[in-house]
C-alpha cells in the first residue's frame, strides 16, 4: 500500500485526457494486409490519460486472450514498438506505467453490469476468471509486466 501511495504522488493530478475505446479487443477491430484499419464499438467511449489508454489496450490485446507464456512478452514488445512508431510512449516513469496498468486491469475485471468478466478464448470458467483477475494487478504493481 505504501508503495502505491508513493507512486501516486508522482502522477499528474489532472493529466490531459484523450478519447479511447474501452472495449478494444480483437472482435472490435478490422484488419487488412496485417494492419488495423478500424476500431468498432464506440457506443460508450471514455476519456482518460494516454497512459491508461495504452495500458488497457495492451492488456486486453495481449494478456487477456493469450495463454502461451512466451507470446505476451513478444506481443507487448510489438505493441510498444508500434506505439512508438506513431508517437512517444505515454508513461513518464516505471511507477506511472505500473499504476496505469493496475488501474486498467482492475477496471477490466467486471463488466458494466457488475459481473466478473471472463478472459481468454475459450473463456475461463468463473473460478479461473476470478483467479486471473486477482493475479494480474499484483503482477502489475510488482512491476512484473511491462505495459
Amino acid at each position: 500500500r505504501e508503495a502505491v501511495e508513493a507512486d501516486l504522488e508522482g502522477l499528474p493530478e489532472h493529466p490531459p485526457a484523450r478519447l479511447f475505446p474501452w472495449d478494444l479487443r480483437p472482435g472490435n477491430a478490422t484488419v487488412a494486409d496485417g494492419r488495423v484499419t478500424a476500431l468498432l464499438d464506440w457506443g460508450d467511449p471514455l476519456a482518460a490519460a494516454r497512459g491508461l489508454s495504452a495500458a488497457k489496450a495492451a492488456y486486453v490485446t495481449v494478456d487477456w486472450y493469450l495463454s502461451d507464456p512466451e507470446a505476451p512478452d513478444r506481443l507487448r514488445s510489438a505493441f510498444r514498438e508500434g506505439y512508438r512508431d506513431r508517437r512517444p510512449l505515454p508513461e513518464r516513469s516505471p511507477a506511472e506505467r505500473r499504476l496505469y496498468r493496475a488501474a486498467a486491469i482492475a477496471a477490466s475485471a467486471v463488466d458494466s453490469r457488475g459481473r466478473v468478466t471472463r478472459p481468454r478464448y475459450r473463456e475461463l470458467n468463473d473460478d479461473a476468471a476470478v483467479e486471473f483477475h486477482r493475479r494480474h494487478p499484483r503482477l502489475a504493481l510488482n512491476g512484473e509486466t511491462r505495459v
